[in-house]
């Protein structure tokens, strides 16, 4: 693009945003003056302020640039304020709202709790509330399988604490872009405080970081690591590698150690009944939203739920006895 271009795309950026802004500033203004400014018209205004001034920079003398990559929360449809960007991978992407679905019964076939946020919400983050609903159905829950999207362990501590919840949830397994060790070839004693590498070198650190739920770090000395034999399949690093510790480690370790057992394995195969539900959910209604706004989504998804709950039972109902 040429530099006279740019000047033009840059003055049209800045005479659209300050028209925005002076607009918003001019009925906020004229309402003060006279009475109070109708809710409708403050929720537009706001609206508007915030689409204008979400992807730019502004600075003391009214200059307006457009910023580097995407603003946090961001308002992507003026015609639906609160579907948001998500991703569901690093490579796909979706835009609009996600779903967070509990199932239970038989195979897990009946849908217990079922809620809607914008798709930039963490997986997790609705836990509680699905879990409270979910008991609030009918459906008393003391064992929850999930994939490693829901591994909030503080979540989970809270859970098993108060509620007596069991979960059998996947760890991620650890990984480097760089092709060295991972965190998962070295050996973590949380209890202890210890951690050992694959050559064996031993390194404490104070365990009670984890019983208070700090994080920590574990530096291996410099001169161990520049000396060991493995040191090109570790660390680049003339400092020595280091290892983070989570401020759930105990959990995290365990949890790993229980994915090796069989009891593991076949409890965790459970977890392929409700994904047959949630598939079902998603082919009869439940994939593409078909409004605007959080609650008529929600509403939508609901009504698919009920399909799915009434068949479930019916198909039972009909079993020979």
């Amino acid at each position: 693009m040429s530099g006279k271009k740019k000047k033009e795309k840059k003055k049209l950026l800045e005479n659209l945003v300050k028209d925005a802004l002076n607009l918003v500033e001019f009925i906020r203004g004229h309402y003060s003056e006279k009475s109070q400014l109708p809710e409708d018209l403050a929720s537009v205004c706001d609206l508007l302020e915030k689409v204008a001034t979400q992807d730019v920079n502004i600075d003391d003398d009214g200059n307006v640039e457009m910023m580097q990559g995407t603003a946090k929360d961001r308002i992507i449809s003026v015609n639906d304020p609160e579907m948001r960007h998500g991703r569901k991978t690093t490579s796909q992407k979706n835009d609009g709202y996600k779903a967070e679905i509990i199932t239970g019964g038989i195979n897990a076939r009946i849908v217990t709790a079922i809620d809607v946020e914008p798709a930039n919400t963490p997986d997790g983050k609705l836990l509680n509330k699905l879990l409270q609903q979910s008991k609030e159905n009918g459906h008393e829950i003391d064992n929850l399988t999930g994939d490693n999207a829901y591994t909030d362990w503080e979540e989970i501590e809270e859970q098993q604490e108060e509620n007596n919840i069991d979960f059998c949830v996947k760890v991620k397994d650890a990984v480097n872009p760089h092709n060295e060790f991972t965190k998962d070839d070295f050996d973590i004693f949380p209890q202890k405080g210890i951690v050992i590498c694959p050559k064996g070198e031993k390194e404490e650190f104070d365990e009670k970081k984890i019983e208070n739920r700090e994080k920590t770090i574990v530096q291996f000395p410099r001169k161990v690591c520049n000396n060991c034999g493995l040191k090109e399949k570790c660390t680049s690093s003339n400092r020595g590698r280091s290892i983070s510790i989570n401020a759930y480690e105990d959990m995290i370790q365990k949890q790993k150690e229980y994915q090796k057992t069989e009891e593991f394995k076949e409890e965790y195969s459970k977890r392929a009944h409700g994904e047959r539900t949630i598939s079902f959910l998603t082919n009869c209604g439940g994939r593409i939203g078909r409004y605007f706004g959080k609650a008529k989504n929600r509403w939508q998804l609901i009504m698919a739920a009920i399909n799915n709950n009434i068949k479930g039972i019916m198909n039972y109902k009909a079993q020979p006895v």
